[in-house]
Order: C-alpha cells, then sequence, then structure tokens
C-alpha cells in the first residue's frame, strides 16, 4: 500500500496508471474493510494523494467509481478513527 500511496503521490502520468489498472476500487475496499489500522490508514493517504494530485480528467475518472463515492461517505459519517 506505501507503494501505490507514493505512485499515487506522483505525476499524472503515474497515477494513470493506477486509474486504469482499476486499482482505486480494490484500494477503497482496503480503506473500507481491512482490519489492521495502519494498512486502513495507508489505503486512506492513497486515495487523498490521488484525489489532491489528480487532473481534473482524473478526477472525474476516480468519481465514476462508487467505492470512492462509498469510501467518502462512510469516511464523512463515521470520521476517521
Amino acid at each position: 500500500m506505501w507503494a501505490l500511496s507514493n505512485i499515487a503521490a506522483g505525476p499524472p502520468y503515474m497515477l494513470d496508471s493506477v486509474l486504469n489498472d482499476h486499482t482505486l476500487d480494490e484500494i477503497c475496499k482496503i480503506a473500507e474493510d481491512c482490519g489492521w489500522q495502519d494498512v486502513k490508514a495507508e489505503a486512506l493517504f492513497t486515495v487523498t494523494n490521488m484525489v489532491t494530485n489528480a487532473t481534473e480528467s482524473q478526477f472525474r475518472q476516480m468519481l465514476m467509481s462508487k467505492e470512492i463515492l462509498s469510501l467518502l461517505v462512510g469516511v464523512i459519517r463515521k470520521g476517521v478513527s
């Protein structure tokens, strides 16, 4: 997860590789369901890096994922613990 977080923090072409591989849905599932808090936190950092470093078109692509919307709504409702 740490490596994916670093890729997501990189330039847009690196983020494209994560988006085109449909890895975002899996990262979101890990962030929601993982029992290990450190892995869950790293998954959330990865999503945060993706959102903050995305181009406008990449951000739109991310919003098409129902997993990221579910994750964001869950985080807003529960807060990050």
